[in-house]
């Protein structure tokens, strides 16, 4: 299937699939929009209708605190005075704060008085003796007498859910105990509810926990509403829906709910709207895919047609005339200008590089996949002796090094990216050394279609190398000679100082040891000085025990100098592990290390050493393993940031007078140890060290 076809059938599958996602999202997103909407609005209207019941609730808790922190209520209920009963038992009272019954309390929780007014008479009747054993097990009675705490919410009432509110009966400033409880309750019956302003054109309603339709579904769980549980939006059919909330009592068991009836009419005008968008997208679609398909295969397809026979026309040598003019000046008229420069560029291109190929001083051959040299220029024919021929391969050119150059061909073949490497060949009995780099030729269907090499003697260049390298040799030989002869003169010179004090006092015993034990140091340093110079020489090769890293730094720290002058600090981790090393080389090269840093901070400045296992070895650059890393860090002016990375090169060094060759032996010293030593600067000031050491058993000793 050509290009042209491919693209028709895809755009033509991108439209219908364009189509049936409008329509699923049609159907079920903006569905759920539209649901989301209408529960939202079940949820503000059940709010609405929970906020109407606690206003009332608030009333009555609002009258009843009034009345129950009057002083002639107090009195009625402790000295019974029935005048109090004429006075303030007034249908006016009921009809205003709309409760149903009103009861006072004594201390003991027996009934004082009590009336209940009948709605449909307008009068005031004893309390029924139903709804005083709805409140014989009311423990918010009981709280409200013993606590003096008032108490309000919903109770269960004979004839189904209704409002309370309880309040201790006071003095009017709140002085003594209460002498009872003062009870106003309302029945959230239908008539009550119907007097609350509609919700929606409807009433609120109240039912029974158990008259829930079976099978409404609910969509809306867990939306707090004013203090009362959970509103639940719940859909009965497709025009009408009701929110709930919970009515729970004061002991918070549920004894009924509240019913919100409403018009779902934002989801029957927004699936109108649907309906209507889904006709009107499939009418859009249809004319837009139809336009598309032909615009795209007028304007594209068949134009890249076109261009994709005349291009493999020219690859296949053809035809070198250039693609037509496409008509037009849009991108793909400019690309078929661009194809037939470029094809002329590549003409030019190829006579170009082989011009230079020919003319190069370099070796430049091209070996094919076969091994067969496929084109060999003038001077690499010299260079071998050889001339091109068709059945030349690349085991003609280095007869007698087949087996390195088949190592370095089939590297090469192996390899995604230029392979470099120096190889040593015999050529006419003489031997040459190659600098090699090898190219590879990939196809993007057939994977590495051949090699490039290019290559350049540099025998010469070697031989003017290793000449450099021993001149070098020879000046280290010289500076280091230079620094054993200043270290030395220096031990000498004490140790014939001592000499001659012993005799000038060697009747007096005491000053006699003090120049002996002097004479030993130096005779001790001198050894110390020597065995770091043989390390650095490749002949002292440490003798390695098992040592532990603390006694080894703090003997460091005495030998460069103690830790005063400048102050010097360590911290060495707990329990950090033995590990195979020669304590006595590396002593003195964490000395040499803290002695340089004791220099830098000055007599006024602080030395930090810590020692710990290292957590950053492999950003050290260091091979996998366990490493106790030693930090060395001092508040000096720091190095240079040039001298920085040369610090430990010898005979360098920033103090006058100095030889430079501290550093350079103590780095020797860790690295013999399978160790290594990383510098850096920590700011503006000061400078840190570390040194990083293998943690090794005898089983795995370094090599």
């Amino acid at each position: 299937m050509n290009l042209r076809a491919t693209n028709l059938m895809a755009i033509g599958l991108a439209m219908a699939v364009i189509v049936l996602v409008m329509l699923v999202y049609s159907l079920a997103v903006l569905e759920r929009g539209y649901v989301a909407l209408e529960e939202g609005q079940i949820a503000g209207d059940t709010r609405e209708a929970m906020t109407l019941v606690s206003r009332h609730l608030d009333s009555i808790d609002a009258t009843l605190r009034d009345y129950a922190s009057w002083n002639d209520t107090f009195e009625y209920v402790r000295d019974r005075e029935l005048e109090y009963e004429h006075e303030n038992f007034r249908p006016e009272l009921f009809q205003n704060a709309k409760i149903d019954a009103m009861l006072l309390f004594d201390r003991s929780g027996q009934l004082v008085s009590g009336r209940e007014y009948n709605r449909s008479s307008g009068t005031l009747e004893s309390v029924r003796p139903s709804l005083l054993g709805a409140l014989n097990g009311i423990p918010a009675i009981r709280r409200a007498i013993d606590r003096e705490q008032g108490q309000r919410g919903f109770v269960r009432l004979p004839g189904g859910p209704g409002l309370i509110a309880v309040e201790p009966i006071l003095h009017d400033d709140y002085s003594g105990p209460s002498a009872g409880a003062m009870v106003m309750i309302t029945a959230l019956d239908q008539p009550m509810l119907e007097s609350y302003p509609p919700i929606d054109g409807r009433p609120i309603r109240m039912i029974r926990p158990d008259q829930v339709p079976p099978g409404i579904e609910i969509r809306l769980e867990g939306a707090e509403i004013a203090e009362s549980g959970a509103v639940r939006a719940v859909y009965v059919n497709d025009s009408t829906a009701f929110g709930l909330f919970p009515i729970e009592d004061l002991d918070g068991a549920a004894i009924g709910l509240g019913q919100v009836t409403v018009t779902r009419s934002i989801h029957q005008n927004g699936m109108a709207a649907v309906t209507s968008f889904i006709l009107f997208s499939l009418l859009i679609c249809g004319v837009f895919s139809g336009v598309a398909l032909w615009f795209v295969d007028a304007r594209v397809l068949r134009r890249i047609s076109t261009i994709a026979r005349q291009v493999e026309r020219i690859r296949d040598g053809e035809t070198a005339r250039p693609i037509p003019d496409l008509g037009g000046q849009d991108e793909l008229n400019r690309l078929a200008g661009s194809i037939n420069a470029m094809v002329d560029d590549l003409s030019t291109a190829n006579t170009r590089y082989r011009t230079l190929a020919e003319a190069a001083e370099d070796i430049i051959i091209l070996i094919g996949p076969d091994r067969a040299i496929e084109y060999i220029n003038p001077f690499a024919s010299r260079w071998f002796g050889l001339d091109w021929r068709s059945d030349l391969s690349a085991h003609s050119l280095v007869p007698g090094s087949e087996e390195v150059w088949d190592r370095l061909l089939a590297r090469a073949f192996g390899s995604a990216s230029p392979v470099r490497n120096e190889v040593e060949l015999s050529i006419r009995s003489e031997s040459r050394v190659l600098d090699c780099t090898m190219i590879p030729l990939s196809e993007e269907r057939n994977g590495i279609a051949g090699l490039m090499l290019i290559a350049r003697d540099v025998t010469e260049r070697r031989q003017h190398e290793e000449d450099r390298i021993r001149l070098a040799r020879f000046e280290t030989l010289g500076a280091m000679a230079g620094s054993v002869a200043h270290q030395f003169n220096n031990l000498i010179t004490i140790i014939h100082g001592n000499l001659t004090l012993i005799q000038q006092f060697r009747t007096e015993p005491e000053k006699v040891g003090r120049f002996v034990h002097a004479a030993n140091r130096a005779t001790d340093r001198a050894t110390i000085e020597t065995n770091r110079l043989l390390t650095f020489a490749h002949g002292g090769e440490p003798i390695l025990g098992s040592t532990r890293i603390e006694p080894v730094i703090e003997e460091a720290i005495e030998l460069a100098g103690g830790r005063t002058g400048p102050v010097v600090t360590s911290r060495v981790e707990a329990d950090l592990p033995g590990t195979l090393l020669d304590r006595r080389q590396l002593v003195a090269a964490l000395a040499e290390i803290l002695r340089n840093a004791r220099e830098a901070a000055g007599s006024g400045g602080r030395v930090d050493l810590a020692a710990g296992m290292a957590t950053d070895a492999s950003k050290a650059g260091l091979p996998p393993g366990e490493y106790i890393a030693i930090v060395v860090g001092d508040t000096g002016p720091g190095v240079r940031r040039g001298l920085l990375s040369r610090v430990f090169d010898l005979n360098v060094t920033t103090k006058e007078g100095a030889t430079g060759v501290g550093l350079t032996i103590a780095r020797s010293v860790i690295r013999k140890h399978g160790g290594d030593v990383r510098i850096s600067a920590t700011g503006p000031e000061g400078t840190s060290v570390a040194v990083y050491l293998p943690v090794t058993t005898p089983a795995e000793e370094p090599e």
